[in-house]
């Protein structure tokens, strides 16, 4: 004969009803928490804060991004290395290379996403090159851009913004 607890019955049938699709750790590696208008400041959780389905998905295109394949232990192919870009002359020819290399890692290490578009625009004059990526999360019925700079000034890729249309 079984035992039903009402309480805990409530507690998991919360744990079931989940209201996202994707869920990652945050690359931070910050404490989770709320903002506690009372007091006045942050209260920390003691779980890792988490990202959920498109910040999820754009986390795990910036971690791609930032991987040199070799840097996975258990997944040495994963990784899309640009930084051969950045020793290189900026030029149109390099950019709809470094724009190829993107599209195949994208639908290689990705199927969360559908590409709709990847630009890249070589600025010479400015040693760097200006990324435009446009996606297509079907599970969430939305699309997202984001835009990226390959800066061989610098020598770094960085992520500028996200924006994202519905």
């Amino acid at each position: 004969m079984a035992i039903k607890i009402s309480n805990l019955q409530q507690i998991s049938d919360q744990y079931k009803q989940k209201d996202y699709y994707y869920k990652e750790l945050h690359l931070d590696f910050a404490k989770s928490g709320n903002y506690s208008t009372a007091l006045q400041r942050k209260i920390e959780g003691s779980d890792i804060e988490v990202d959920y389905d498109e910040s999820a998905i754009k986390n795990s295109l910036r971690n791609l991004f930032n991987t040199k394949p070799g840097q996975r232990f258990l997944f040495p192919l994963y990784g899309l290395d640009l930084n051969q870009y950045l020793f290189e002359a900026v030029s149109e020819f390099n950019g709809q290379l470094i724009g190829e290399k993107i599209v195949r890692s994208i639908e290689l290490y990705e199927p969360r996403v559908k590409l709709r578009q990847c630009n890249v625009v070589a600025k010479p004059d400015d040693n760097e090159y200006d990324i435009t990526i446009i996606i297509e999360i079907p599970i969430l019925n939305s699309t997202a851009s984001i835009n990226t700079r390959l800066d061989a000034k610098t020598k770094s890729f960085i992520f500028l913004e996200t924006s994202r249309n519905r």
